[in-house]
């Protein structure tokens, strides 16, 4: 519940006792907006009670009013999950009874609210206002540390799960990044006189405020909340005998309370791939960058996995090479390879997993067209990193990303502990402002995207360790990671299934 039953208490008090409205003169206003996932909803319902202006010693006789003013109001925050209603108690969670709820958006299947909580006994000035995760599963939310502007506004969805959605009422306003429902009723036409906003005259006291959703000739009602124009509310406070216009929602509506989630909230799982661009080389027409790879595990710890520090059960480093039309996929390494850019050719030293070394040359002008598709990247507070080659700009992320299959999200990490959770942004290579994904998600491990261009492993089986060989890279192939590689990510699956 919102703030503004506390902030209106005394100005209710005072209207009652002092004008002597009478019953069914007042108009309700009830907004309400409807944020689709595509799958669920979250629902911002606000609703306000307008009195005539006629203030005592304004010499304005109520029954001529021309003015209105807000008597009071409640807001309200619901989720809708395909089927049923859910009034969302968020007091449990920000430890106080007074929230205003400023918008919510969907991103990459994770639900984001802005909320302003104001502490009990503080003033206005001493509001929080941040933007929680909200996970519907749990219904639980975690105070992130992204600004409402960070977050990317998308397109509205008009649907669920198939079914198109319709408001009860058109309005010019936006909650969150969806349109707002605006309805207007009173039992009284003397109302119509002074009522702020575009009125309709009912004839029963039971008002229904809903919304539809529609899939060809099939047409399913929403009911959020039913109006009551000629009941005493019994949760207000109000003198004896005195009338004031009250609401229920319907029996099927369930009340949560929303708690705090923990880590098995975010529904982030170990192990986690960690990704971070350990060098860039610029040379010729391209940029060679060197990724490293971690399979990162929390360490013996008790409670909480976001305050373990991550352990790398598997290290590499992955050989991306980037040009104008996009990256392609060198190889994975066990260790950092020695690299250097002469007579525009690549000179790599590499370690191969077998132990042997390998002096290799890279000719970038005999490689087809890349051939990967372009990628949206949210506008998330992450740090981005440019190298300028040629007449094109190469970005790529500035700090250490992690991947969890457990839950759709990106995880910044720094000195090997989960610093945030974000909104997922693929690990890419931006191009002149279009961006690459260099890796795919996957179950455990993540895999290149790019085609790959690689030796041929074939002549090393029987190579010593500490021999070296020279081969020239030229060309793209499909060429499957080395057999030590494969078993080490099939342990890991197993581990973690």
């Amino acid at each position: 519940m919102s703030r503004w039953k506390a902030s209106t208490a005394l100005i209710v008090l005072l209207l009652l006792i002092i004008s002597g409205l009478a019953s069914g003169q007042e108009v309700y206003e009830v907004q309400y907006s409807v944020v689709s996932g595509g799958r669920d909803a979250l629902i911002h319902l606000l609703i306000l009670t307008y009195v005539p202006y006629c203030p005592p010693l304004s010499g304005i006789d109520c029954a001529n009013a021309t003015m209105g003013e807000v008597l009071g109001g409640d807001e309200y925050l619901l989720y809708f999950n395909g089927s049923r209603l859910y009034l969302l108690n968020f007091t449990p969670a920000l430890k106080t009874p007074y929230q205003t709820y400023n918008g919510a958006v969907f991103i990459n299947g994770s639900w984001y609210i802005n909320i302003t909580a104001y502490p009990q006994n503080a003033s206005p000035d001493e509001s929080i206002r941040a933007v929680y995760y909200f996970n519907p599963r749990r219904f639980c939310v975690e105070k992130t540390n992204l600004t409402w502007s960070e977050l990317p506004h998308g397109k509205p969805v008009d649907e669920i799960d198939g079914w198109r959605i319709e408001l009860q009422s058109s309005s010019f306003e936006k909650w969150g990044y969806a349109n707002v429902s605006d309805v207007w009723v009173t039992m009284s036409r003397d109302a119509l006189k002074w009522s702020p906003g575009p009125t309709e005259v009912v004839n029963s006291s039971r008002f229904p405020i809903y919304f539809i959703l529609r899939r060809g000739n099939r047409v399913r009602n929403v009911t959020l909340v039913y109006l009551n124009l000629n009941i005493t509310r019994p949760d207000f406070r109000v003198p004896p005998n005195t009338s004031v216009p009250g609401y229920w929602f319907p029996r099927d509506v369930k009340i949560v309370n929303v708690t705090v989630c923990n880590s098995a909230g975010l529904h982030v799982k170990f192990p986690v791939t960690g990704l971070r661009v350990i060098k860039a080389y610029p040379g010729g027409e391209g940029v060679l960058l060197v990724v490293g790879y971690e399979v990162l595990s929390p360490g013996m710890c008790p409670g909480n996995p976001f305050n373990c520090t991550l352990v790398p059960d598997m290290v590499s480093s992955y050989l991306f090479y980037v040009s104008s039309s996009g990256p392609y996929f060198l190889g994975a390494y066990p260790e950092e390879p020695v690299v250097k850019f002469e007579n525009g050719l690549w000179r790599l030293k590499l370690r191969l997993w077998n132990g042997s070394v390998e002096n290799a040359t890279f000719n970038p002008t005999c490689l087809n067209d890349s051939n990967v598709s372009p990628v949206e990247v949210p506008k998330v507070p992450i740090e981005w990193t440019s190298v300028k080659v040629g007449n094109f700009t190469v970005s790529y992320p500035a700090e250490f990303l992690g991947y969890s299959w457990g839950c759709n999200c990106t995880l910044e990490i720094q000195n090997r502990k989960i610093l945030r959770v974000l909104p997922y942004v693929p690990f890419a290579v931006g191009v002149n402002g279009k961006f690459y994904p260099l890796f795919e998600p996957a179950r455990v491990t993540s895999q290149p995207v790019p085609p790959k261009v690689s030796l041929s492993f074939g002549s090393l089986a029987s190579t010593a360790p500490g021999e070296t060989k020279t081969k020239t890279i030229c060309g793209p192939g499909l060429v499957t990671l080395l057999a030590v590689t494969a078993v080490a990510l099939r342990r890991l699956r197993d581990t973690a299934e």
